[in-house]
């Protein structure tokens, strides 16, 4: 079968598939040495770099890695065992929704070493949230973990509390005054280290530990690039960037996979505090999040006093402090507000900003879609480069099926029907499709990426062989 490809671009010759991303062979160059001597060892830091390529296959950074995977592996997990390791550059940029937000992303192979680094303590970690009752929910398996999952227990908890809204029951929502670049590195290290000493038994006791020593007294600033413009970087406050940092020795950056699990771990102290409150003060339920958590407890007096003890314990203890404005205690009747959703005795439904983020996203993936289809529309002589515009509609697909995500939770399905309406936005719909009953959009395959770049790639072989 023969291809046209002045009439079709878009229609691929047929090619051999990618191989999977699985080590096919080790190159001679790599340095295997005698330190990795069990096979478990080599497959571990495997599998830690195809956990950093989930969904990351079509970036710059492990794309390039991939062509370098089988020589420079093991040379890291080399550096690691000998202690050699060092951590390469952060690409620092502001987030700005929902409100700003500093964030560094590491290099590539650090990236590699924290997923391996967490898949070792992870266990430990599962068997600690277990042995607490599952109160926290960031940073947990699949089924221990998620909004989903949260919302579903704090609206039993309410239910259970009220006798199904039919008793007095009170619930509060609280917060931690900014989480990440409030806590003290020394106490989080000498928190972690102790759990791992005395509860992790394998032979690799002692890299773990100066893994994680590494990367707690890591700061960012010490070796990154601006992927932004520097002046955006005005709209943070003193207290919330590393570059105005006021008091060093606290903060742990926004963007590392292991600060996270980190972060999740220091907050479990807490965890224990609390709940000791709520046994000792009538009994109650408590459920966290990250720093966002909730207490639902059956009167009102006690679940003041369980906060006002847990507001003086957190700057004597942990050296973190509750968020002033951001503390909310309510009849369960009147709804509480969490995660994204309102939980009412009779639905739970998604909040304002959410369903306003899901529109700003189609909106700006509508006005993306209008230069694609444009363009592909014109002669072909007259067609300029659309690779840029279509990178842009990959990251706002992804953003759009991460809000309906977060909708699908409620009963949200008239919502999201007139959010995709035809009439309003044409060109998503000529160039995207939405697929199980509005919960999901996917690009057409006229416009996939791969398929335009492979097209590129055709059309310059064919030009280089005329001439």
């Amino acid at each position: 079968m023969t291809y046209d490809y002045h009439k079709n671009p878009f229609v691929p010759p047929p090619v051999k598939p990618f191989p999977p991303i699985s080590p096919p062979y080790y190159h001679p160059k790599t340095v295997a040495s005698d330190i990795i001597k069990d096979p478990r060892q080599i497959r571990s830091w495997f599998k830690a770099y195809r956990l950093c390529c989930i969904r990351k296959e079509n970036k710059k950074d492990c794309a390039m890695y991939r062509g370098m995977v089988d020589f420079d592996l093991l040379r890291l997990a080399n550096e690691v065992y000998q202690k050699t390791y060092t951590q390469g550059q952060c690409q620092a940029f502001i987030m700005e929704w929902p409100k700003p937000r500093e964030i560094f992303i590491p290099d590539f192979r650090d990236r590699i070493v924290q997923y391996w680094l967490v898949k070792k303590i992870k266990p430990l970690l599962e068997e600690r949230y277990t042995l607490q009752g599952d109160v926290s929910y960031c940073e947990r398996k699949k089924s221990k973990g998620g909004t989903d999952k949260a919302l579903r227990d704090i609206k039993s908890d309410i239910i259970v509390t009220s006798e199904n809204y039919t008793k007095e029951a009170w619930v509060g929502k609280f917060d931690i005054s900014n989480c990440f670049m409030s806590i003290p590195r020394e106490k989080l290290k000498k928190l972690i280290t102790a759990f791992i000493r005395s509860y992790y038994i394998k032979d690799d006791k002692d890299t773990i530990l100066w893994l994680l020593e590494l990367f707690i007294d890591h700061y960012p600033t010490e070796n990154f690039i601006y992927r932004t413009g520097k002046i955006r970087w005005n709209v943070l406050k003193p207290g919330r960037s590393f570059l105005k940092q006021e008091e060093p020795g606290k903060g742990l950056s926004v963007g590392d996979y292991l600060n996270s699990v980190l972060v999740n771990f220091y907050l479990s102290v807490m965890d224990d505090f609390i709940l000791t409150l709520i046994k000792r003060n009538g009994g109650g339920y408590y459920r966290r999040y990250m720093d966002d958590f909730v207490i639902t407890m059956p009167r009102r007096s006690n679940l003041k006093k369980v906060i006002r003890e847990v507001r003086e314990w957190l700057p004597r203890k942990l050296g973190i402090t509750l968020h002033p404005d951001k503390v909310y205690i309510q009849e369960v009747r009147k709804g509480i507000k969490i995660l994204g959703h309102v939980i009412k005795p009779s639905r739970q439904y998604t909040g304002n900003r959410t369903i306003g983020g899901l529109y700003n996203n189609v909106y700006a993936a509508n006005q993306v879609c209008m230069k694609i289809y444009n363009e592909m529309n014109k002669r072909r002589r007259y067609q300029r480069n659309i690779l840029p515009e279509l990178k842009l509609l990959g990251r706002y697909v992804l953003a759009i099926n991460s809000y309906l995500g977060l909708l699908k939770q409620s009963a949200t399905y008239n919502i999201r029907t007139k959010v995709f309406e035809k009439a309003k936005y044409p060109y998503l719909h000529f160039v995207c499709m939405v697929v199980d009953d509005y919960k999901k959009i996917l690009i057409k395959d006229k416009y996939n990426l791969k398929k335009y770049i492979l097209w590129q790639h055709t059309k310059l072989e064919q030009q280089n062989q005329t001439s």
